[in-house]
């Protein structure tokens, strides 16, 4: 008995370190068995099977192997007064051995319900197959957080065949806990359909996250390398993504790919549409668009929030379009070597700061209203067409190359522009022809100053 106070004295201590807070009605229900064992089965739990008034934890001291619960189709048919629950931590402080819990063949049907607050700390893991999952605790967020977050961090969490809908959760979170503490993270999900509102990845530590063929429908955006060590990695191969909305205003970044630290987002065979992006908002952040996707965002920034900060875009078979374009604070380089990119308005270069270059090797690029490319931009490389085609053009005529100090680098690719304007220095160098206006031998506007 005596060995049993001091466990759950340790547990204690467990819990209040990882930061957890029980709502006052929700009592904490422990997994005391030190095997493997069922969701349901009352003896396993400290206080009984699990109920909606529980805060329930697998957090198993010292195991010494790894303990499964399972909670399957005979759980959610049988014994569907234990799905719901107000909170759900999964973890071990010692981290020697995982505890994980499986959700196998429960069905899209009867998710298991989690009221308020879902972690998963270092020492724990989540897997589900066939099943799925909800946190909701009666509220919708929009701006403001409501009191329900979900934190994915530990050994991994692993879903196929499933849904994960945490929509109704403010934060859910890929290396690190919103509020702190946590560690790093792993998502992995295969033809699944994953529901948050706002989704972190590599917050204050490292966080992954993989998706395969998923549908993903963000109800708030994408946040990734929060803290100034935090790298997130994120990967979409497959399936659809949409995360729009106007909540903070149509230029308010919803894409935040290095906010103090490094995020690294790669796209490819998916259809994705998404709001306002910053590539490198304080941190370091990149995006890559590859082959068969097609990719509609709101306007977006490279280097937004810092002279330090940096951003690259890599176009490598895909079509993107968006309507403006900028570089503004940091460095930004945009990279485009096949596929399409389609954007009415082009700034590169925009404070006495930013550097920055568009480099064509393949692929069109058209700019239908303005390229503007200042005398900050990389010397000799503000924009260097050496392959593709570059079209500043529209129906009427009136797209405007500027080089405002910057430069213009022609090698094998095509150029053409409606008006072009060299001036501060700007300056136009090349092998091939440059062709200003709608015809070979007529001309809009050239014009040369400074």
């Amino acid at each position: 008995m005596k060995s049993r106070v001091v466990d759950l004295l340790k547990l204690t201590a467990f819990i209040t370190l990882a930061g957890s807070s029980l709502p006052a009605l929700a009592a904490p229900n422990i997994y005391t068995n030190s095997s493997s064992g069922r969701w349901e089965v009352s003896s396993n739990w400290s206080l009984g099977a699990p109920s909606a008034t529980d805060s329930s934890y697998i957090t198993n001291l010292a195991p010494i192997t790894p303990i499964t619960v399972t909670l399957d189709a005979t759980t959610a048919s049988s014994f569907t007064n234990t799905l719901t629950v107000a909170n759900l931590t999964i973890g071990s402080p010692t981290i020697s051995y995982a505890n994980t819990l499986l959700l196998s063949n429960a069905g899209i049907s009867a998710p298991l319900h989690v009221i308020s607050n879902l972690t998963i700390l270092p020492g724990g893991a989540l897997t589900l197959f066939n099943s799925a999952l909800t946190v909701d605790n009666g509220t919708t967020p929009t701006t403001t957080d409501l009191g329900s977050e979900v934190e994915f961090d530990g050994s991994q969490v692993l879903a196929v065949n499933s849904t994960i809908d945490t929509s109704h959760a403010m934060y859910t979170t890929v290396g690190g806990n919103i509020f702190g503490g946590g560690g790093t993270g792993n998502l992995s999900m295969t033809n699944c359909t994953f529901t948050p509102h706002n989704f972190y990845v590599g917050y204050l530590f490292n966080g992954t996250a993989t998706f395969l063929n998923c549908s993903n429908v963000f109800g708030y955006g994408l946040t990734m390398g929060g803290a100034a060590l935090a790298v997130g990695n994120m990967s979409i191969q497959g399936g659809t993504w949409i995360a729009t909305n106007t909540y903070s205003g149509p230029d308010s970044p919803l894409i935040n790919l290095g906010v103090n630290g490094t995020g690294n987002l790669t796209i490819s065979n998916a259809n994705v549409q998404l709001g306002a992006t910053a590539i490198g908002n304080s941190g370091a952040g990149s995006l890559i668009v590859q082959s068969n996707v097609v990719i509609t965002l709101g306007k977006t920034f490279l280097g937004l929030g810092d002279p330090h900060s940096s951003g690259t875009f890599s176009i490598d078979g895909a079509q993107v379009s968006m309507p403006e374009l900028h570089i503004v604070q940091g460095t930004g380089m945009v990279n485009v070597a096949s596929g399409t990119l389609a954007v009415p308005v082009v700034s590169i270069g925009e404070t006495n700061t930013a550097t920055g270059g568009l480099n064509i090797t393949g692929g069109t690029t058209l700019i239908s209203t303005s390229l503007t490319v200042s005398s900050n931009s990389i010397a000799g490389a503000g924009v260097s067409v050496s392959g593709g085609a570059l079209n500043i053009t529209n129906a009427t005529h009136t797209a405007t190359t500027m080089m405002n100090g910057g430069s213009l680098l022609l090698g094998a690719g095509a150029f053409q522009t409606d008006n072009l304007i060299l001036t501060n220095g700007g300056s136009v160098n090349g092998i091939s022809d440059v062709l200003v206006g709608t015809t070979v031998g007529t001309t809009n506007t050239l014009a040369l100053s400074g």
